[in-house]
């Protein structure tokens, strides 16, 4: 409550500009991938392809090609606001997809996640899950790390892993909305990215 009240307080402060505080995956939409979008057609059949090649174009390429596009639609991928490269929207593609895919896994009503009474517990098995939609790439994955690795790229690197982050925290019960939210996402991240 103090948090919300405070966030009030600093948005007629700075114009408005802050009157929402974005606390849990509530407050953002668990629908990553809009499926009916060129370029998530295209990225979508893309990632047939990454266990032969990689996060690279050539997946893009591929997919063109299956879909009987004409090649100029490879233009979707390249011309995109934040001027990122093909491989790295890949690699991006591929995060969103294995979130999307996470969420679903929870709202399953089947799913062994709702058996599991502790919210430790819950987010340990929510980074196991994720970690496991890792295993048909394994092989490749060093192609897509050393995508987010990159300097330039680290701004959405950063902002997806933290989502992840949110999202398992949020699913595992978490309602935390002071130093907790930020320690808990942090130390996610770090399991995340360690392991």
């Amino acid at each position: 409550m103090q948090s919300t009240l405070r966030s009030l307080r600093l948005g007629s402060r700075f114009g408005n500009r802050l009157s929402v505080a974005k606390y849990h995956s509530a407050s953002h939409p668990n629908i990553l991938i809009n499926t009916k979008a060129p370029e998530s057609i295209l990225l979508t059949k893309a990632l047939d392809y990454l266990p032969k090649y990689g996060f690279h174009k050539q997946c893009i390429d591929d997919a063109v090609r299956d879909l009987g596009y004409a090649d100029s639609l490879q233009s979707v991928i390249a011309a995109n606001p934040s001027n990122e490269s093909p491989e790295l929207q890949l690699t991006l593609f591929w995060l969103k997809h294995q979130r999307q895919k996470l969420y679903e896994h929870v709202l399953d009503p089947k799913s062994e996640f709702h058996k599991i009474p502790d919210e430790f517990d819950r987010a340990a098995y929510l980074l196991k899950e994720r970690l496991s939609y890792n295993q048909p790439v394994v092989g490749q994955l060093a192609s897509g790390l050393s995508q987010l690795v990159l300097p330039y790229n680290w701004s959405a690197s950063l902002a997806e892993l933290h989502a992840l982050s949110d999202d398992i925290a949020y699913y595992a019960g978490d309602m935390s909305n002071d130093s907790a939210w930020y320690a808990k996402r942090l130390l996610l991240s770090s399991i995340y990215t360690s392991v």
